[in-house]
């Protein structure tokens, strides 16, 4: 079958859509005869779409080809082989490192190091030696880099250019070499190590749960808020007792502020003596770490050319941004820069019961705030009538005894899910389908949830599903009863509780991802 006419396929590809079939392989190549760049872009990822059976087809055009097509082809072929790591591929590609065409030669010396095959790195290191043109040569040591082994990381080490660009690239292809090589060793956070002098340490949290978490801490970490989501501490013990807090989303260990808002304050930071104390009393093994700016993206020069220093001030740290250790987080402003160290090896044992899911179910963290917020009684009978997947049940049980727990949720697949997360977790509870606007709960002492806020609630305004809920949440509870609940109407929901029978005893702002709700705390009057 003919291919389809050639301004058919040019107008087809401009489209971004377009899905061509091998029958049309060949009037796209032709149209890689362009010095324009956006059609061949275009043309390319047309090519590309067709899958497997482009190779071959590729391939068959390849030795007659012509610049600039020639030079596409190959790019085309490197992509194909990234894929597949099909030998065939890279033995064709093998053959093009002394192409005529320059182009050809050097966009196969890019593809080959996208192809950890065997052979590869031994015919870029034969092409290193002999090579004269230093743009060629910045492309072999780009694919060293990601390829290359011992011999590689020799050649590269040895090699003397007064070529700023190619001795960058050299300085972060070794740094990729060596991470590569140290990758089979061990790595780990010791959960339980004690640290030799207090460190600080800054928590995490939604936006309006600060001070309920510091309130959660234990008062000898010295708890204090700091500002939007953070509460900071004075760690004496272990990484693994700061778990016993539950409303957290992670921590970081804070190193000591440094002068100055460039690179060269992030490493001398990171190789300082604060730092290493960190690293050494809770590593084990290699240090292997990643460095994040908090604000302005990936800065991916920047974190290089920081790597390259360290490993000279520092070659017992490894940057490694796939297997890190540790996780350096840098705030920056105009007059210093503050590191956090967060340990990314360090399993969260907090939330192991949850082995079940509902779709839009509370985040665990979130849970614990309500649980906690609920004033727990040794006595309570604890009902959650949107129980989701019952993490607020679980949580609520975290905080001490209790004398019954009682869930229900109208969907049936939220009553499983809740039921196989409590069993997990070692907690008895009746569970079962119900509707939260006319089930009647006798004997209830505290009602904790989160209700529907739209993404999991039946179609229409919940404001009026969540009143109802509220004026039978009242006859359930007697004299003295709570209730702790997220509103996404806060004023409106806190009128109808009153005319209800409801005190309003606590408000809380919080983020609920995206928007904002407020917990809420009421009591039976």
């Amino acid at each position: 079958m003919k291919s389809r006419p050639s301004d058919t396929l040019k107008d087809a590809v401009r489209s971004g859509a377009f899905t061509p079939g091998v029958r049309d392989v060949d009037g796209l190549i032709d149209l890689l005869a362009t010095d324009d760049d956006d059609q061949v872009k275009a043309v390319q990822k047309a090519i590309l779409r067709v899958g497997r059976p482009v190779a071959a087809a590729v391939l068959a055009r390849l030795p007659e080809s012509k610049r600039p097509v020639r030079g596409h082809l190959v790019k085309i072929l490197g992509r194909m082989g990234q894929v597949t790591l099909d030998p065939g591929i890279a033995g064709e590609l093998l053959t093009l490192l002394d192409d005529p065409d320059l182009k050809t030669r050097r966009n196969a010396i890019i593809a080959l190091g996208h192809l950890p095959l065997p052979g590869i790195e031994q015919a870029l290191l034969q092409k290193w030696a002999r090579e004269d043109r230093v743009d060629h040569r910045r492309s072999i040591a780009a694919s060293l880099g990601r390829i290359g082994g011992p011999k590689s990381l020799d050649a590269l080490r040895v090699f003397n250019t007064d070529d700023a660009e190619l001795r960058r690239i050299i300085n972060q292809a070794t740094l990729m070499i060596a991470r590569s090589r140290s990758r089979g060793g061990e790595s780990s956070i010791d959960a339980d190590a004690l640290p030799p002098e207090p460190v600080k340490v800054i928590a995490h949290c939604r936006s309006g749960l600060e001070a309920i978490l510091a309130e959660e801490f234990d008062a000898r970490l010295n708890p204090k808020t700091l500002g939007t989501g953070r509460v900071g501490l004075t760690l004496r013990g272990t990484l693994a007792s700061l778990y016993e807090a539950r409303i957290f989303l992670n921590f970081g260990i804070a190193l000591p502020p440094v002068g100055g808002a460039g690179p060269q304050s992030v490493v001398t930071a990171l190789t300082g003596d604060a730092a290493m104390r960190v690293f050494r009393t809770w590593t084990r093994g290699m240090i292997r770490y990643r460095i994040e700016w908090a604000v302005a993206g990936h800065k991916r020069s920047a974190v290089w050319n920081c790597a390259k220093d360290i490993a000279a001030l520092r070659p017992e740290m490894v940057n490694d941004p796939t297997n890190s250790t540790w996780e350096a987080l840098v705030h920056q402003s105009k007059r210093e820069t503050r590191i956090e160290l967060q340990p990314k090896k360090l399993p969260d044992p907090r939330f192991a019961y949850r082995v079940s899911f509902v779709y839009a179910s509370s985040h665990p963290t979130l849970a614990a705030a309500l649980a906690r917020v609920s004033k727990a009684q040794p006595d309570d009978v604890v009902w959650d009538p949107f129980v989701g997947s019952g993490t607020e049940l679980v949580e609520r049980a975290k905080l001490g005894p209790w004398r019954e727990m009682r869930g229900s949720d109208s969907d049936p697949k939220a009553v499983a899910a809740a039921e196989k997360n409590l069993k997990e977790a070692g907690i008895k509870a009746d569970l079962r389908v119900g509707d939260a606007l006319t089930d009647r709960m006798p004997g209830v002492t505290l009602i904790v949830t989160n209700p529907p806020m739209g993404r999991r609630s039946r179609r229409g305004d919940v404001g009026p599903l969540l009143a109802r809920f509220l004026e039978n949440a009242a006859r359930c509870l007697g004299r003295g009863g709570r209730l702790v609940w997220i509103s996404p109407m806060p004023d409106r929901h806190a009128d109808e509780a009153r005319k209800a029978g409801l005190a309003l005893t606590f408000r809380q702002t919080v983020d609920m991802g995206g928007f904002e709700g407020q917990i809420q705390r009421y009591e039976k009057r």
